[in-house]
């Protein structure tokens, strides 16, 4: 102990606690190194892409926000439609496991018609949208929220989470739809693309 703000260790492969470890730090740091609680490895987080600066590696690099919103995210109206998008995802630590988790984004006028992610070229999430299934389209445009594009209800941040085993340290995610309408009528976009290790 350096002083009683500053608590300095150096070589150290091992730490147990006991009981209850509290840290108060403005700023924590922990490099390559593996957290584990009562035996079990705990999730690294070692890529996110929220889109909110530059956008690298992406096959495509369409952003938007809505409004006057300055929270950007890939796709949206008039941009990914029946489009994929994909990014091979590198030089990943040591690992059993991986866990993807983010936001997906239904734009317009869906009407049940599913969006997808891939895993290595394998479908691990879907889900679909109908923006309204009552005969009264109106009522449906009064309860909605719209929130970007037209003036049909949207859908928006649906969290998607797949984990599984994996030791390699690359793999390649992929993102798209089963849309056959053109982007201004419907489209898509993703949002906080969080990739974790263990």
């Amino acid at each position: 102990v350096e002083n009683e703000n500053v608590l300095k260790v150096e070589g150290l492969n091992k730490m147990e606690v006991n009981n209850l470890l509290k840290v108060n730090a403005e700023n924590l740091e922990i490099q390559d190194s593996k957290i584990e609680i009562e035996g079990e490895p705990q999730w690294k987080l070692v890529e996110l892409e929220d889109f909110n600066t530059k956008i690298e590696g992406w096959s495509k690099e369409n952003t938007n926000s809505c409004g006057t919103s300055p929270q950007k995210f890939l796709g949206g109206p008039c941009a990914f439609s029946k489009d994929e998008v994909e990014k091979m995802f590198g030089d990943l630590p040591e690992h059993n496991m991986i866990k993807i988790t983010g936001n997906f984004h239904f734009f317009d006028n869906w009407e049940g018609e599913s969006g997808y992610m891939k895993f290595n070229d394998q479908k691990v999430w879907k889900d679909s949208y109908n923006w309204c299934d009552k005969p009264i389209k109106t009522r449906c445009k009064a309860l909605g929220i719209n929130v970007c594009g037209s003036e049909i209800p949207d859908r928006i941040g649906v969290p998607f989470d797949f984990s599984t085993a994996h030791s390699e340290d690359s793999f390649k995610l992929t993102f798209g739809s089963t849309l056959k309408k053109e982007p201004c009528e419907a489209s898509w976009g993703i949002d906080n693309i969080a990739v974790y290790v263990k």
